[in-house]
């Protein structure tokens, strides 16, 4: 009986040091790189709060991201799951500000501003009646914002419709509504206080200037109208792919959850804006529409 005992506890240590080798050879998050230079909002957003906003805050939460998936890690390997449990609220706020930040800076463009076009801004009119509604109840909804936190528009895969929607401090919006981000507005006050001081209405009233709609619409093209079309017409799952039309390799319309999704996303795990279709459509709504099957 001895000898077993003995032989579990060599096997136990053995699992431990397996995992925590796992844990250690795990690729930590890291800041992702803008695709403007920091004064490139200017008038809109000045450069200093950009620095600042990218280079210090969300790299904070990069950091303390890696440091406590780190802990979490060791605590699995020891089995402890009451530093499991007390180290959620970190992952959620650390985790929850870096793929909100993610988002946030392809939703922005020295080239932004004005309205969407296609099938995106069909989907507005439908369900909002106009750009100028949704505009005007996004802004409303953002600006009414308690403290800390974030606006949304989002679709909701399960009625086929966009959604507006307030998130409180970090809380990933897909990870605390279901809901499939298209567009955040930060209204942190490190994201705007520098330049707008303590009137949150007229940075909101700006950011519209430089929102990047065409990364909105490439953003929806994978996930938003996975399950029916604009019209609110259901659609078949592939055959082939075991997903919903235009999925590809996120099977069953898998939506970015965690910032490894979105990098995965960006660096063609599934067709996008830096891989061309392999069907040579001319959009992804048209090769959407030829991946349905009838």
């Amino acid at each position: 009986m001895l000898c077993r005992a003995g032989q579990i506890r060599r096997c136990a240590a053995s699992l431990s040091h397996t995992i925590s080798k796992v844990a250690a050879s795990r690729q930590k998050h890291t800041l992702p790189d803008l695709t403007y230079d920091y004064g490139a909002l200017e008038p809109y957003v000045s450069a200093e709060i950009m620095q600042l906003h990218h280079s210090k805050h969300h790299a904070t939460y990069v950091n303390n991201l890696n440091v406590t998936e780190e802990k979490y890690q060791e605590a699995l390997a020891k089995g402890d799951v009451t530093t499991q449990v007390a180290l959620q609220p970190a992952l959620k706020f650390n985790g929850g500000g870096h793929i909100n930040h993610t988002i946030f800076w392809t939703n922005l463009s020295p080239n932004g501003g004005g309205e969407p076009q296609g099938e995106l801004m069909e989907a507005i009119k439908r369900d909002f009646g106009s750009f100028q509604k949704m505009k005007e109840k996004m802004s409303a909804v953002t600006v009414a914002v308690q403290g800390s936190g974030w606006g949304w528009l989002g679709f909701d895969k399960d009625s086929g419709r966009l959604r507006i929607a307030a998130c409180a401090n970090q809380d990933p919006l897909q990870g605390t509504t279901g809901l499939t981000p298209l567009l955040g507005i930060d209204v942190w006050e490190h994201a705007y206080y520098l330049q707008y001081k303590n009137v949150r209405p007229d940075y909101v009233k700006a950011i519209w200037n430089v929102v990047n709609w065409e990364n909105s619409q490439h953003s929806a093209d994978p996930f938003w109208l996975g399950t029916q079309d604009v019209r609110g017409k259901k659609l078949k799952r592939n055959r082939e792919t075991g997903g919903y039309p235009n999925t590809g390799a996120l099977k069953y319309n898998k939506v970015p959850s965690s910032a490894a999704d979105l990098t995965s996303l960006w660096d063609g795990a599934i067709p996008g804006p830096k891989r061309p279709c392999p069907k040579s459509c001319s959009s992804w709504w048209s090769c959407r529409r030829k991946s349905i099957n009838t």
